[in-house]
């Protein structure tokens, strides 16, 4: 069975925050820009291979063996705090909150702790070669995505209420889907 292609609206992120960094709005490097493109493409991957091996677990295994009950279990929790870690950033862009670093070093830290259980499970019970592993930088480092947090916080501060609110609803196309949408 072919696997669905997944939508990777990153080019959307990149126009939003675009405007305000050509307007000078931000003072931003150039680099700086480049290093928050790497972390929201990493981010993606991120998401997009956990929802694929999701898929896969739930074609291949038997929903009553112990490997697929514990992949599901392994997927909610890197889900949710994917998720939490997308939806504190929304908040804090949509209410102008200062961005908390401290906060954002826990969650990024579940975040790399959950996905990457969920990874070796999956590849584990698909039994998947060591050698055909997953790339090193597949897995944002949680410095990374706090850095992510920070960066695209300073440029929301020094946007419009307008401009926040389309930042906040094109981060919403990097939740992840239920495990059940996942499956056929």
């Amino acid at each position: 069975m072919k696997l669905p292609c997944l939508r990777l609206p990153r080019t959307r992120i990149i126009a939003l925050l675009f405007p305000l960094l050509a307007a000078g709005c931000v003072s931003t490097s150039r680099n700086e820009v480049t290093e928050m493109s790497d972390e929201i493409r990493k981010l993606t991957e991120l998401r997009d291979t956990c929802m694929q091996y999701a898929g896969w677990m739930g074609r291949e295994l038997k929903n009553d063996s112990p490997e697929y009950r514990r992949g599901v279990q392994l997927y909610i929790d890197a889900s949710s705090t994917a998720n939490s870690y997308i939806e504190t950033i929304q908040f804090d862009i949509v209410a102008g909150l200062p961005f908390s670093n401290e906060r954002y070093t826990n969650v990024a830290s579940r975040v790399q702790k959950n996905t990457g259980a969920f990874l070796d499970h999956a590849r584990e019970s698909l039994r998947i070669e060591k050698s055909r592993g997953l790339p090193v930088l597949l897995i944002p480092a949680a410095l990374g995505l706090v850095d992510l947090a920070s960066k695209i916080g300073a440029l929301s501060r020094a946007a419009s209420e307008r401009q926040r609110e389309l930042l906040s609803k094109a981060l919403e196309d990097k939740k992840w889907k239920r495990f059940q949408e996942l499956v056929p």
